[in-house]
C-alpha cells in the first residue's frame, strides 16, 4: 500500500525519487502503514500476554539479541554440512519459536523432538516455558556437541544420530526447521507412520521453512491445519523463496 502511494507521487512528479523530500515521505508512508499492526502486536503480546502471530519490522532482531545474552549461549551463524541430504544449520528466530510453541499448546503429557536441532536454540529457549519433555536429534557431531554444551544445565537430551533412525514411538510433537532434503523427510515420515501403526496417537508437527510440505500433503494419515506467511514475519528469510514461514499438521486418529 505504502509503495503504491509513494510510486504514484513519483509518477506524477510530485516528488523526485532519491531527493530528501521523497525519503521523508517514504519514511512516513511506511510508518503510517505499519503503525496499526505495531499497536496490535504491542497490545496483544506485551500488554495482554496473548499468543500472537506476526511481528513488526525489527522485532525478530531485538529478541535474538536479547535472548542470546539472557541465555548466555551462542546459537547464531550459518554452518554448511557435508552430510548426504543434509542442509545448512541456521537457527530459528527466538520470537518465532515462542509463537510456534504457543500455537502447538503442548502439555506435560507431550514429548517433543526437534529434528536437526543444530546448536539447540529452539530447545534452550522453549525449555524455559514449554511443559512438554524436550528431545533433540542432530547428526553433525560438532553441532551436537555444541547443543549438549548449551543444554548442560537442563534436562533436555540430544541424540547424535540420523533423524530416520530415531525412535518415534513416544513422540507426540515434532519441530523441524528445514534440516534436510526430500529423501530424508520421506524416510522420517515413514518411520513416524510405522510408530503410529504400533501406537495410534495424535502427533503435532510444526515445519518451519516448509520446503517439502508437499510430501506431508500427499499423506492421507496427516491433516493440514494452517500456514503462516513470511509476510507476517518480516526478515525471516526462507530459501528458496516460497512465502511460507511455518506449516502446521497433525496425525489423524
Amino acid at each position: 500500500m505504502f509503495n503504491a502511494f509513494y510510486n504514484r507521487l513519483v509518477k506524477y512528479k510530485l516528488v523526485v525519487c532519491g531527493d530528501p523530500l521523497s525519503k521523508i515521505i517514504k519514511f512516513f508512508s511506511k510508518t503510517i502503514y505499519y503503525f496499526p499492526g505495531f499497536l496490535r502486536i504491542i497490545y496483544s503480546r506485551y500488554i495482554m500476554r496473548w499468543p500472537t502471530v506476526g511481528v513488526f519490522p525489527g522485532e525478530l532482531y531485538l529478541h535474538d539479541k536479547f535472548w542470546e545474552r539472557r541465555l548466555k549461549v551462542s546459537t547464531t551463524g550459518l554452518k554448511d554440512t557435508e552430510l548426504h541430504d543434509g542442509l545448512r544449520y541456521e537457527a530459528t528466530p527466538y520470537l518465532l519459536i515462542r509463537d510456534i510453541f504457543d500455537r502447538m499448546a503442548l502439555t506435560e503429557d507431550d514429548v517433543l523432538v526437534d529434528l536437526g536441532c543444530g546448536k539447540a536454540r529452539t530447545l534452550c529457549f522453549s525449555e524455559r516455558f514449554c511443559k512438554a519433555k524436550l528431545l533433540g536429534v542432530e547428526y553433525d557431531n560438532k553441532l551436537a556437541d555444541t547443543a549438549k554444551e548449551n543444554l548442560k544445565n537442563t534436562a533436555v537430551e540430544v541424540s547424535c544420530m540420523k533423524a530416520q533412525d530415531f525412535d518415534y514411538s513416544k513422540i507426540t510433537a515434532i519441530y523441524l526447521y528445514n534440516p534436510f532434503g526430500e529423501k530424508t523427510v520421506a524416510a522420517v515420515l515413514e518411520k513416524l507412520h510405522q510408530s503410529l501403526i504400533d501406537n495410534p496417537r495424535k502427533v503435532k508437527i510444526a515445519y518451519a521453512n516448509p520446503v517439502h510440505d508437499d510430501l506431508l500433503a500427499s499423506l492421507d494419515w496427516l491433516e493440514f491445519e494452517e500456514t503462516w506467511s513470511t509476510k507476517q514475519y518480516p526478515h525471516f528469510y526462507v530459501f528458496p523463496r516460497h512465502g511460507r514461514a511455518v506449516s502446521f499438521w497433525h496425525t489423524k486418529i
